[in-house]
């Protein structure tokens, strides 16, 4: 069975918030319960990882929709769809720079709302396969921070009952809940490797390959049988 899209709402009309949320589950869809600000926002994308978003431009707070498209172009791969009435033209044209993958214009029906979605979800797929969007950071939440870490700074990563540690490259941590094999799905492979069950690299900064070790900026980190093969093929030794 496939897997449901899983969709997520920012509207501070709670009525439209709801309707919404009522047509994508008879559309069959999984929704994730709607927030209302930027902050709730930035917070539901993290711990709920949703496949696509729908923003009214105008929601509650110092910060409008527009500025967290801005934020979810910055710091996550997944599109998202403009719910809109009425705009300004001032308004249009700060919203166009986001590069929206739809827009969906208020007063709408069940239909225009399928359409919209499923416009956007093609649309997104194309701007990956264009290589439109190329993320180079990833967010964590250190306690009840939210930290946006490039990948350029991580050295490598370790994990132990159900956290994970990311050591940087300026010598300081990050320890976040997660598992390894999470962390490794969220990671350009092209740039980390995984070479055991609870350690993952990055690629850029090992200095020497040995039998049963990696050295990583001069730390000598254990490597198993069952990853070294792998480690080999993809650094090309």
């Amino acid at each position: 069975m496939a897997k449901k899209v899983k969709i997520a709402i920012v509207e501070d009309e709670m009525i439209i918030a709801s309707v919404i949320q009522d047509c994508l589950q008879k559309l069959n869809y999984e929704v994730v319960n709607p927030v209302m600000s930027y902050n709730e926002a930035t917070e539901m994308l993290y711990t709920e990882q949703p496949d696509l978003i729908i923003i009214d431009i105008r929601i509650s707070g110092n910060k409008d929709g527009i500025e967290l498209a801005e934020y979810i172009r910055e710091n996550y791969s997944i599109p998202f769809i403009y719910l809109t009435a009425n705009s300004d033209k001032e308004t249009l044209s700060r919203a166009k720079k986001t590069t929206p993958n739809a827009y969906l214009l208020k007063p709408f029906t069940q239909n225009d709302l399928y359409a919209a979605i499923e416009i956007g979800l093609n649309n997104f797929e194309m701007q990956k396969n264009n290589n439109a969007f190329v993320p180079t950071s990833i967010i964590v939440k250190d306690g009840y921070d939210l930290i946006n870490i490039a990948f350029s700074e991580i050295v490598y990563l370790s994990s132990a009952d159900n956290y994970v540690k990311f050591y940087l490259k300026n010598e300081k941590s990050v320890l976040t809940r997660s598992t390894i094999s999470e962390m490794i799905s969220r990671l350009p492979q092209n740039q980390f490797c995984q070479i055991s069950r609870s350690c993952i690299i990055n690629k850029n900064f090992i200095s020497k390959v040995e039998k049963n070790n990696v050295l990583v900026n001069d730390l000598s980190l254990p490597i198993t049988s069952t990853y070294r093969p792998k480690l080999i093929a993809q650094i090309h030794i």
